[in-house]
C-alpha cells in the first residue's frame, strides 16, 4: 500500500496571512464559519473554498467556535487591565459580546461548545503568571450557560495543574450519550515533549474523571492538540507534532489524528495525515465527505505566518485537492472591512 502523499502545494491551500490561533465550526447547512487572530470572523457558503467577512474584530485572543446545528457562538479573550473572557452568537453579523468571566490572573485559551437546547460549556483557562515558560500554575475552568450565552456561572475546575507545567490548547467534545470530553496538552517544557491528556464529564461539567493520556508520549516530541472532529461514525483526534523531526517543535511539526470507532473510549494509532514540516493543527470540519484541516503554516517565522486550509478524504489516507474547477481555491473577501489588527 502506498504512504499517504504530501497533501497539496502550499499556494493552492493558502486562505491569507493570520496572526494566531484559527477555528474552525461547519453548521447543518453548510456553512464554514471561522474565527482567528488577525482576521476577525469569516463565513463561507462554498465549502471552505471562499471566505467573506461577518465581523472585523480586533483584540482577540485564544478564540473557539462552536455550533449546535444551525446557532453559532465564538468567545475570546480581550485583555486590558481585568482580563475577560466574552462570547457572542454569530450570525449575519456579530451579536453583542457578553462578559463570561473576568479575572485578576491571566487568561488564555478559550474552548466551547454546545450542549443542545442553548446550552453551553466555556472553558477559560487562568494563569498565575507568565505563560509558556514553566513557571506558573495553570487552572481549566467551566462555565456554563443555560440560555444561549447570556448568562454565565462557574460550574467547576476542571483541571487543576501542578505549578510548572504548561496546560494548553484546550479541546472539548460532547459524545452522542452526552458524555463532555476535555483535552489539553501537558507541557513540562515550553516547546519540549509533551503529552495531550483527557478528562471526561458525565453530567454537563460538573465533575471530572481523573486525566488520562489521550496521545502517549512512546516518542519524545511536542504535541499540539488541534480537536475532536466528527467523522461519520468514527471521531478523530487531531494534532500536529514534531515526532517525525525531533526536537524541532513547531517547525518541525505534522499533522497527524487518532480515531476512536466507540466514541472515544479507545483510540487508534496515530497516522499522519499532512507529510510536510512546520504545520500547526487548528482542528478540523468535515463538509461532503471531505475533511478539512485548517492549520497555520511557517508558525515559527512570524512574519510569513498563514491560514492554510488542507484536505483529505474521510479515511484519512489520500489528499483531496485545495482547487476547485481548476481555479486557485484561495478567495478571501472583506467586505469592505481589511479584518485586520
Amino acid at each position: 500500500m502506498r504512504a499517504p502523499q504530501s497533501a497539496t502545494i502550499d499556494d493552492q491551500c493558502r486562505l491569507a496571512p493570520v496572526v494566531g490561533d484559527t477555528r474552525m465550526v461547519a453548521t447543518d447547512d453548510g456553512r464554514v464559519i471561522l474565527i482567528g487572530v488577525g482576521l476577525g470572523i469569516m463565513q463561507s457558503t462554498d465549502g471552505a473554498f471562499s471566505f467573506s467577512s461577518i465581523a472585523a474584530r480586533p483584540g482577540l485572543r485564544w478564540p473557539a467556535i462552536t455550533s449546535d446545528g444551525y446557532r453559532v457562538w465564538a468567545s475570546w479573550i480581550e485583555r486590558g487591565r481585568t482580563p475577560r473572557a466574552v462570547v457572542a452568537s454569530v450570525g449575519l453579523g456579530l451579536g453583542a459580546p457578553i462578559v463570561a468571566v473576568t479575572s485578576s490572573q491571566t487568561l488564555i485559551d478559550t474552548e466551547l461548545v454546545a450542549l443542545g437546547e442553548g446550552r453551553l460549556l466555556l472553558f477559560v483557562t487562568e494563569v498565575d503568571g507568565p505563560p509558556n515558560t514553566n513557571e506558573a500554575t495553570y487552572i481549566i475552568v467551566c462555565f456554563a450557560s443555560a440560555d444561549g450565552g447570556l448568562n454565565w456561572e462557574r460550574r467547576s475546575s476542571a483541571v487543576s495543574g501542578p505549578w510548572g507545567i504548561n496546560l494548553e490548547d484546550t479541546r472539548a467534545f460532547v459524545t452522542a450519550d452526552g458524555t463532555v470530553l476535555l483535552a489539553f496538552e501537558w507541557e513540562t517544557v515550553e516547546g519540549g515533549a509533551s503529552e495531550i491528556m483527557v478528562q471526561r464529564s458525565s453530567d454537563g461539567g460538573f465533575s471530572w474523571s481523573p486525566a488520562s493520556v489521550l496521545w502517549d508520549g512512546y516518542a519524545q516530541a511536542d504535541r499540539e492538540p488541534g480537536g475532536f472532529v466528527r467523522v461519520g461514525s468514527d471521531l478523530w483526534f487531531v494534532a500536529s507534532t514534531d515526532v517525525e523531526n525531533p526536537g524541532t517543535s513547531y517547525s518541525g511539526a505534522e499533522i497527524s489524528m487518532i480515531r476512536s470507532s466507540d466514541g472515544g473510549t479507545t483510540w487508534t494509532k496515530p497516522r499522519t495525515l499532512i507529510r510536510q514540516p512546520d504545520e500547526i493543527s487548528m482542528g478540523g470540519v468535515v463538509i461532503d465527505g471531505v475533511v478539512i484541516l485548517p492549520s497555520i503554516r511557517r508558525y515559527a517565522v512570524a512574519r510569513e505566518r498563514f491560514l492554510a486550509l488542507h484536505r483529505v478524504d474521510a479515511v484519512g489516507r489520500w489528499p483531496v485537492p485545495c482547487v476547485r474547477s481548476g481555479m486557485f481555491s484561495a478567495g478571501f473577501e472583506t467586505g469592505g472591512s481589511d479584518g485586520w489588527e
